[in-house]
């Protein structure tokens, strides 16, 4: 242990506890965020549930979400009520490459 200490690396237990530590810091953040938006949507949990997987308000949050924290594309599905990761990762893709062809033109 004391070698990686003198190499400027940590050992494996506080490498370990400072994963979890920025991982519970990230979850926090978008959990802050998520609450934020809802509330300025005036939403609610069921009016999240009930709101359709391809609402625009609920892609532009999954683009924020992704965008301000590391939150997986399932993290975001879970949380947005929008089924399958995949209706998080492929607007967003399609976003980006629309950006993308305007920005050329």
């Amino acid at each position: 242990m004391q070698r990686f200490h003198n190499q400027g690396r940590f050992p494996g237990n506080l490498a370990t506890q400072y994963v979890a530590e920025w991982r519970e810091e990230q979850e926090a953040k978008a959990d802050r965020l998520l609450r934020e938006e809802m509330g300025r949507l005036g939403w609610d949990n069921e009016a999240l549930r009930q709101t359709g997987i391809g609402d625009e308000r609920k892609e532009w949050l999954a683009g924020r979400l992704r965008k301000e924290t590391t939150m997986s594309f399932k993290w975001i599905a879970q949380h947005l009520e929008k089924g399958s990761w995949t209706h998080v990762s492929n607007p967003l893709g399609a976003k980006r490459k629309h950006e993308s062809l305007k920005s050329e033109n």
